[in-house]
């Protein structure tokens, strides 16, 4: 490889967009999913939250892959007052609030 052939890769690489890290993702857009625990049954979000799935809804989260934007709504269901949605694919599931463990 010549040295005009490597500084042409170089610059050509240090220019492609970058994939925002979650941090970068938390600051432009609010919360995202963290984690995504027992195939889609607990959800745990960049702010610490921890949301149990609906079990209606679950095989719909079980797909999710960390991380990604999304939305909390309130929702019509009063044992599962939210809605998390994904903000990638506009996929909603309902869910309640788990209590946080003392540290």
């Amino acid at each position: 490889m010549t040295l005009f052939t490597l500084l042409l890769f170089s610059t050509s690489v240090a220019e492609l967009p970058q994939e925002p890290i979650p941090s970068e993702l938390a600051a432009q857009t609010g919360p995202y999913l963290s984690e995504n625990i027992s195939s889609g049954a607990r959800l745990v979000l960049s702010n610490g939250e921890s949301y149990d799935v609906r079990p209606d809804d679950i095989e719909k989260a079980s797909f999710w892959i960390t991380p990604f934007p999304l939305d909390i709504e309130a929702s019509d269901d009063p044992d599962y007052p939210y809605l998390i949605r994904n903000l990638n694919s506009n996929v909603a599931v309902h869910a309640k609030e788990t209590s946080q463990p003392e540290k």
